[in-house]
């Protein structure tokens, strides 16, 4: 009985080896992103005082796995950081980021000349030309193209009122990129380590963010004249005189 035993302890190790050594390569591509961008000069003071206020975003899809996606909220992360070293490249003075413009207090608004509010707006779609999935979900295939459009506006406000003085909105260029998905899971929340996967949509939105970004700085940069913000601010000024502030 126990030569039985060792027996089917090693028939079993044995199968363990061998499923193991079968395991199928893994193809989850893990993106790197690039949001990055430099000012190409810096300024002198210009003594205006601009509070940010963290881009807002909203994102619509006909597919719920982009909602909440990491990926964009590494970008709005990144987008906040130098949308702040642009402002202070310019020369302004910067106080924030405030989570939301209801988050500013009265002596914040009282303090800042204006306002500058971002909104991110960004279409997600899927389009399939192959696609397949079994009963209970746990397998699924994929095969299509994946867009993306939309824009990002600038408003900037009298803080105290919130009488807008100044909106600029980027047209974001329309991106698309090819993907393909093929999952086998054991589990709800485990791969099937045997089978071939495969799923290139986060890299393929990856690479369409990564190559909008600068070119969303840059525009956003040009937009920063420190005359004309300077006209803005002196109208501003006006309003608070005017509705006595």
């Amino acid at each position: 009985m126990n030569m039985m035993f060792f027996v089917n302890r090693i028939v079993l190790t044995l199968l363990i080896a061998i499923l193991v050594g079968c395991a199928a390569p893994q193809n989850i591509v893990q993106p790197t992103p690039h949001f990055g961008w430099e000012s190409p000069v810096k300024s002198r003071s210009n003594n205006v005082n601009l509070a940010l206020v963290s881009p807002n975003f909203s994102s619509h899809s006909n597919f719920g796995s982009y909602k909440g996606n990491r990926y964009l909220k590494t970008y709005l992360n990144s987008f906040q950081t130098d949308l702040q070293a642009a402002l202070i490249a310019k020369g302004f003075s910067v106080t924030g980021p405030y989570d939301d413009f209801d988050m500013m207090t009265y002596p914040n608004k009282k303090v800042s000349n204006l306002a500058l509010v971002p909104e991110l707006i960004l279409n997600i779609d899927e389009n399939h030309t192959n696609t397949f999935s079994n009963d209970d979900g746990s397998y699924f295939k994929k095969e299509g193209k994946i867009h993306l459009n939309g824009f990002i506006r600038f408003t900037l406000l009298e803080p105290i009122s919130e009488e807008k003085m100044w909106i600029k909105k980027i047209n974001l260029p329309e991106q698309e990129e090819p993907i393909s998905v093929d999952m086998l899971y054991t589990t709800p929340d485990r791969l099937n380590s045997l089978h071939a996967n495969k799923d290139n949509r986060d890299a393929a939105l990856v690479d369409m963010l990564n190559r909008i970004y600068p070119e969303v700085m840059k525009k956003f940069w040009n937009y920063l004249n420190d005359e004309e913000i300077k006209m803005i601010v002196k109208a501003s000024k006006g309003l608070r005189a005017k509705k006595r502030y």
